[in-house]
């Protein structure tokens, strides 16, 4: 038991305490406090829900040397509906994220 030490090994032999349930309005305010933070700031800034929870396509190319924007030129050329997403992964990846396709524009 010697060996431990600090504010943890105080608390483990008892020789610290806190009185958490003598403090409850306390904790009560200050879970309150966060609370409201986080309702605030869920109502200003709301949610930014990803592919898994709006639906669409992900699709991975494989190519180095290719930009972002040759990448969103080509996706823009085959006039797909909805919010496109092109992102650069490392040096030789880009990932593009389309809004739900329809089986006519997945076979082109």
């Amino acid at each position: 038991m010697s060996s431990i030490k600090g504010l943890g090994g105080r608390l483990y032999t008892g020789e610290t305490s806190f009185n958490i349930v003598g403090n409850a309005k306390r904790w009560y305010v200050v879970s309150a406090i966060f609370t409201l933070l986080s309702i605030g700031a869920l109502a200003l800034q709301g949610l930014h829900l990803g592919i898994e929870f709006k639906g669409g396509s992900s699709y991975t190319v494989n190519k180095s040397g290719i930009s972002v924007e040759q990448a969103r030129a080509s996706v823009a050329s085959v006039d797909i509906p909805g919010e496109i997403i092109v992102q650069k992964i490392g040096d030789s990846k880009i990932r593009i994220q389309t809004g739900a396709l329809t089986t006519s524009i997945k076979e082109r």
